[in-house]
Formats: C-alpha cells, structure tokens, sequence
C-alpha cells in the first residue's frame, strides 16, 4: 500500500472514531426532590433526563410517551435520554435519581450547550414507562446554569467526546445548598394531556364506531 493511501486510510479512520464519539456522564445525581406538597418522593418514582435542543424550555408533559428518545409534549425538540427509578442516593432519605453512566449523542439536533433537564413525576413509577401522560398528572423539571459544587459543569451538554459529572445534590450530601429544594419542587401539573389507547384497544373502538354508523344509516332510512 503506497503511503498517501495509508494516510488517506488512517484520516477516515480518525473521522469515523470523531463522529461516533458521545458526552459520557460519569457521575450524575440528584436529590432530594419534592412533590408538589413539599414531601420528599417516593423511592420508584419515575423520573427523565432530558435534552432541551432549542434551549428554549419545556413543553407541557401531557402528551409524553415516557421511553427514552420521546419527545416531551409530544413536541420536537425536547429530547428523552433516557427514563430512571427514584432511589435514596444517601441510605438517609434523600430520595432522588442517579443517572451516572448515561449517554449524550451530540448529533442530529443535539449540540454542545443545550439545557438539560431532569423531569419527574411523583405519582408515576415504572409501570408508567412506555406509556401516554394525560392531564392533570403532577411532575417536576429541574435544570441549572449554575455548576453545581461536586460538578465538571452546570446543567448543558458537553462538548463531544468529554466525560462529565453533573450533579444537584443537596449541601447534606456534598452539593450546592442553592440548589435544592426550592427548584426541586413537583409544582407543575399535564393539562390537556390526551391518553393514546392501547393498540388492543382499538379494535373495540372500531367496532363501536361501525355500530354506531349502521344504528345512523337505520335512523336516516326509516
């Protein structure tokens, strides 16, 4: 093999290794966080890190398929990286989510700086994954341009390829005390939100519907 196609070779190779490459999160944290009357949540409650594409804030939850690569509010830009199980981060009560080890592809619509967010919902656990938030379902979000103390950097996506740790945690474990407990705080509620039925469901609404339509045409020929 000449020598310019050895280099020609080993700059794709390069490329190849570039383009595949991701933000690692190697320690992520936070806790406590509250429901909307202020109580620490429940170990198992169903929680979501987020990448906010646009940095322009979340949509409204309703509407959420709540799987990793949904989009918030059945919207475009408010990407779900992936769904998590509340656990006591501290073995003392501090009830919050660990999300160390998670993956960030910077591509496509997401880039370095975009917000992230951390979204629960304090009446939800895991039976809820995979299915349709509907209206009037409680749940938190939470995100910060301030770098917490026990973290690499604030609450964005890294440049590509950095391995990072983002935390919220609160001075008790080690973190910043301006950033807990007041921001984490379930005091947002779905409105509007519409549950998308089960695909063994629609059979039997198809079937109302054909004996609705023939009871119409009786009532129109009579």
């Amino acid at each position: 093999m000449s020598k310019s196609k050895l280099i020609v070779g080993l700059v794709a190779v390069g490329l190849a290794v570039s383009a595949q490459a991701a933000v690692s999160i190697t320690g992520g944290q936070i806790a406590p966080l509250r429901n909307s009357s202020g109580n620490i949540i429940s170990a198992g409650t169903l929680g979501l890190l987020v990448i906010d594409q646009s940095s322009n804030g979340l949509l409204n939850a309703a509407n959420t398929v709540l799987s990793a690569n949904s989009f918030i509010g059945g919207g475009t830009d408010d990407l779900i990286v992936s769904t998590y199980l509340a656990t006591d981060i501290s073995g003392s009560g501090d009830i919050g989510f660990d999300f160390s080890g998670a993956t960030i592809n910077v591509t496509g619509n997401t880039s370095a700086g975009d917000a992230l967010y951390f979204v629960w919902f304090p009446t939800l656990t895991a039976s809820a994954v995979g299915t349709t938030v509907g209206g009037g379902v409680s749940y938190g979000a939470f995100t910060s341009a301030v770098k917490d103390a026990s973290s690499d950097i604030a609450w964005v996506v890294a440049p590509d390829g950095q391995n990072v740790a983002i935390y919220a945690i609160s001075g008790a474990l080690g973190g910043d005390p301006a950033l807990t407990n007041s921001q984490a705080t379930a005091s947002l509620t779905t409105t509007g939100g519409v549950v998308i039925p089960e695909p063994s469901s629609f059979a039997a609404l198809a079937g109302l519907a054909a004996v609705g339509m023939a009871a119409s045409r009786r009532r129109r020929s009579a």
